[in-house]
């Protein structure tokens, strides 16, 4: 490879570098800035050189030679193995290998380094559909929904239903998911060592009903509609109607029964429920919206301040904003729908706030965790519940003995949320007001429930958590005996 004029002399990376800031450098320049620092010793220099380099010549073995050098000896020693399978499958256009060094780094949430792989497997082989799933979810994860959408439909597209290899005598579960991100997380849920898992992404495949694929669904025991999100689900709620009602095996989560599950509908679905605290929530059609039409829609809604601000669809407090007056402004104007909720105080006479989320299995619930923090927008995963043993142990006994850690009141009043919502696998976020009422954040068929590393702290959960799992795997076999039942009558 020939070495441009102004890079010719690699003992003097400096000047190298400052010829950066005059003018955009070619992918052969950055190589060669980058093997000139890896010459003087500036090793950390020379990957960023060479990912530069390997951005503009994705393909090109001998940067990433140079790369696997550098990453090296800059002790990055696991990328630099990642780069070497990645050299010997870019030079037996591998483009499942490539997949494959993408979808480990996915699974550690390392994103830019999950894309940086996937694109370039799908740049030996355009239909790998697999690589295009992983690549919308990475897109998702850097803020990118419309670019991952895009990437989702590329993929499902070719490929609208996945069935798992394995063969079991336990059943067969037809997965009804989306396209897009309105899926609940099912890996756990339905586990493919007891089940053999179809997954059907209806609204890009529908068979026999919408676009009229000719492929016909394998036979199936029971189906469960995973399209959990209310809001971003809406999108294919009528191929989820027609299934639903076509299907001659059992349905776990109804969709209609979903649809009454958005922020503003829960407040009326749990209406009357003794016990109970739901703030008023009002949808608010805010793209392009200025901050003035914002509080217009507060005061139009009848509602005091602090109020929550949170775009439709989103999770984990991402763009969520409190609104303490009139005169407070978003950071960014709206792309969607957002809702309105009022703020209701929770913290607890201790100075932290605490969220509980149960799961309701057929109704009857379960608890999952409890979180304990410091700040009222309060997760899990930013409680820090390592931090000190006593919110373990306050966590433990919540877990041991839901009843006993909130009341009887308070325990009977989510086994009533969970009859009224009426759905076979949703949950809920609460925490519990002095009064022993439950103040209700939400209560949808969107929560996440996953089993602990065993080596963690939070290990001693799996105990209880295994217990949702049984649960769901009783109601399966359950619902599929009684059709079966009812077949033979």
């Amino acid at each position: 490879m020939s070495t441009p004029a102004n890079a010719a002399a690699p003992a003097a990376p400096s000047t190298l570098a400052s010829s950066t800031s005059a003018s955009p450098l070619a992918g052969e320049q950055w190589l060669a800035l980058g093997r000139a620092l890896h010459g003087a010793g500036r090793y950390g220099e020379a990957v960023n050189a060479l990912q530069r380099a390997a951005a503009q010549l994705p393909l090109d073995l001998e940067v990433y030679r140079a790369l696997v050098a550098s990453l090296d000896a800059s002790g990055q020693v696991a990328d630099a193995a990642s780069a070497r399978i990645g050299i010997d499958a870019i030079e037996r256009r591998r483009a499942v290998d490539l997949f494959e060094i993408g979808r480990v780094y996915a699974r550690h949430k390392q994103w830019d380094a999950a894309g940086h792989w996937l694109e370039r497997a799908l740049m030996i082989d355009p239909a790998l559909h697999a690589a295009h799933i992983c690549m919308a979810w990475v897109l998702r994860q850097l803020g990118m929904r419309h670019g991952s959408g895009r990437q989702a439909c590329r993929a499902y597209r070719g490929q609208a239903a996945f069935a798992s290899a394995r063969r079991t005598r336990r059943r067969t579960v037809l997965i009804v998911c989306s396209s897009g991100f309105a899926n609940v997380p099912f890996r756990h849920l339905v586990p493919p060592a007891l089940n053999r898992v179809v997954r059907w992404v209806i609204d890009l495949g529908v068979v026999g009903i919408g676009w009229g694929r000719a492929r016909a669904l394998p036979p199936y025991d029971i189906a469960f509609n995973v399209v959990g999100d209310a809001d971003l689900g809406a999108f294919c709620r009528a191929e989820l109607a027609q299934f639903a009602e076509s299907s001659t095996a059992p349905v776990l989560n109804q969709p209609a029964r979903i649809e009454r599950t958005t922020r503003e509908r829960i407040q009326v679905l749990l209406d009357g429920i003794a016990g109970i605290y739901a703030p008023k929530t009002c949808r608010w059609p805010g793209a392009g919206g200025a901050a003035e039409g914002l509080h217009a829609a507060i005061a139009s809604a009848g509602m005091d301040y602090p109020v929550i601000t949170r775009p439709a669809g989103e999770h984990g407090g991402k763009g969520v904003v409190l609104m303490t007056s009139p005169a407070d402004t978003l950071a960014e104007p709206p792309t969607g729908d957002m809702y309105l909720t009022a703020y209701h105080e929770y913290r607890s006479a201790d100075g932290y706030y605490r969220k509980y989320r149960v799961i309701f299995i057929d109704r009857e619930p379960y608890p999952y965790h409890l979180a304990i923090g410091r700040q009222w927008l309060l997760h899990y995963f930013s409680a820090d519940m390592l931090s000190e043993s006593w919110k373990l142990e306050e966590e433990r006994r919540f877990l041991e003995d839901p009843r006993a850690a909130l009341g009887g009141p308070a325990w009977d009043a989510l086994r009533a949320i969970g009859v009224r919502m009426d759905l076979d696998y949703c949950g809920i976020d609460f925490s519990l007001l002095p009064d022993g009422r439950v103040l209700v954040f939400e209560a949808n068929a969107t929560m996440l429930v996953h089993p602990e590393v065993e080596d963690d702290g939070l290990r001693f959960k799996n105990a209880y958590i295994q217990k949702i799992f049984d649960a769901l795997d009783d109601l399966m076999r359950r619902r599929i005996g009684a059709s079966a039942q009812a077949a033979r009558t």
